[in-house]
């Protein structure tokens, strides 16, 4: 994958990654190495100048943006750093942004109001980002990605904006979606503190990736 700006700049480089379904997957790396980029591709967003993306066994097609969208809206949430609310939306329809084009269903609206209880922030229901705490928004943004019940959420720092009790917060839902729903979740960080033994975490550097668990454990408990 090649960044087309002023200078030309190869941001994945022959990168290959196999996620089994279902696993907890930490990309870690320094600021430019790639690991956005590799989360766009992954959900769709970005298309690779050259090589493959399978998804749930299918090849993906990326000259199809028709099917890669409908593809994306039914199996994969985001869950971003700035958690990409809008301001001037409650709660509620913040999570039902993605389903207007569709039109909003009374089943939907029930299984919104169920994700938000799972989280714990069924009480903001009517109030607006604004007044919303950082991991409040937070959790909101993870319920907008679980009301699709996604096969994959993908989290771009999805607690670099938080405290460390919040960030704890957020890991343990997202760890809950992972064990108790098998959905596979896959998280870029800098923060080291977010992973735990039996994660799997690879390393980018320079738009390669590298399978990084043992050498991530090792230097832990040195």
């Amino acid at each position: 994958f090649k960044d087309n700006g002023r200078a030309e700049k190869t941001v994945l480089n022959q990168a290959t990654l196999h996620i089994p379904k279902g696993e907890m997957v930490f990309i870690t790396g320094p600021s430019g190495s790639g690991k956005s980029t590799l989360l766009n591709v992954i959900g769709l967003l970005e298309a690779p100048d050259c090589g493959s993306l399978k998804l749930g066994g299918a090849t993906i097609d990326f000259k199809n943006s028709k099917a890669m969208a409908a593809y994306r809206q039914k199996n994969i949430g985001f869950v971003y750093q700035n958690f990409n609310l809008v301001s001037y939306l409650s709660v509620l329809d913040n999570l039902l942004v993605p389903f207007y084009p569709a039109g909003i269903t009374k089943d939907l609206l029930v299984q919104a109001r169920c994700v938000l209880e799972i989280l714990g922030i069924s009480s903001l229901v009517n109030q607006f980002p604004l007044t919303l705490s950082g991991g409040e928004k937070q959790r909101v943004a993870i319920a907008r990605a679980l009301l699709k019940t996604p096969q994959i959420i993908l989290a771009d720092e999805p607690t670099g904006e938080l405290d460390g009790k919040n960030s704890a917060v957020v890991m343990k839902h997202l760890r809950e979606l992972n064990k108790e729903k098998g959905i596979t979740i896959v998280t870029v960080t800098h923060n080291s503190d977010l992973i735990a033994e039996g994660d799997s975490v690879y390393h980018m550097n320079d738009g390669i990736i590298e399978d990084n668990t043992e050498l991530f454990f090792s230097h832990r408990q040195s």
